[in-house]
Order: structure tokens, then sequence, then C-alpha cells
């Protein structure tokens, strides 16, 4: 993987042939959606801890 990232990621020769985790990338969004879902109804405001 870090191969990858390191010789791939983000570079001018990217291309949609490449192979997507999808199955990862679905788990990803819905662990994000939760994630904002409840920090959206959450009784308080978020913070920062400076």
């Amino acid at each position: 993987m870090k191969l990858f990232l390191k010789t791939n990621y983000h570079k001018p020769e990217d291309r949609l042939h490449q192979i997507f985790n999808w199955q990862a990338a679905t788990i990803f969004a819905g662990v994000n959606f939760y994630i904002d879902v409840t920090l959206a109804n959450h009784l308080r405001d978020s913070n920062w801890n400076d």
C-alpha cells in the first residue's frame, strides 16, 4: 500500500482503471456519515480543545 501511495496517489498519471475498493469506500462513507449525524444531533455545540 505504501508503494502505491508513493508512486500513484494523486499524480497526473492517475487513471480510472486503477483498482478501487468499493466495499471499503462504502464503509468509510458510512462511518463519516454516522459521525456527522451524531455531531449534528448533539445537544451542545462542539468545541476545540487547545
